[in-house]
C-alpha cells in the first residue's frame, strides 16, 4: 500500500469523509498516520527528577509501602502510600473508593498519571 494514496481507497471512507479529513490537513495515508490531536498528552514514562511543578506527566514506581485509607468526614477518604523511581520516594494520593486499598500489591510497578506537586523541605 502506497502512503501517498488518498484516504477515500480506505473502506468506509468516502468523498463525504474525505472532505472532513481535508479540512484537518489530512490528504493521503501518511498524514493520517502520522496526525496528532490538538491536545495530544504523551503517555511515555517519565522521570522524576525532571518535572517541574505542577507539570501533568506519566511516572513509573514500584510501590513500596502498603496502601493506607484515611477517613476524614462523610464519605470522603484518601488513598495514601509510597512508590520508588530509582532512588527517589513518592507519595501517592487519591481521593477514591476504599475499596482500591486491596488493589497496589508491593513491590510491584505500577504507572501512574497526573498532576506533580514538589514538597520543599527546609
Amino acid at each position: 500500500m502506497n502512503l501517498h494514496q488518498p484516504l477515500t481507497v480506505l473502506p468506509g471512507v468516502g468523498p463525504k469523509s474525505a472532505e472532513k479529513f481535508t479540512r484537518l490537513g489530512i490528504e493521503n495515508l501518511q498524514d493520517l498516520l502520522l496526525y496528532f490531536p490538538f491536545r495530544y498528552e504523551d503517555f511515555k514514562s517519565k522521570n522524576v527528577l525532571e518535572l517541574e511543578d505542577g507539570e501533568k506527566a506519566v511516572i513509573s514506581g514500584l510501590v513500596v509501602t502498603p496502601a493506607n485509607v484515611q477517613y476524614y468526614g462523610y464519605k470522603r477518604n484518601r488513598l495514601r502510600f509510597t512508590i520508588k523511581q530509582g532512588e527517589v520516594v513518592l507519595a501517592v494520593n487519591f481521593l477514591t473508593n476504599p475499596i482500591w486499598q486491596t488493589k497496589w500489591r508491593l513491590v510491584q510497578p505500577f504507572l501512574f498519571s497526573g498532576n506533580g506537586i514538589k514538597q520543599k523541605r527546609v
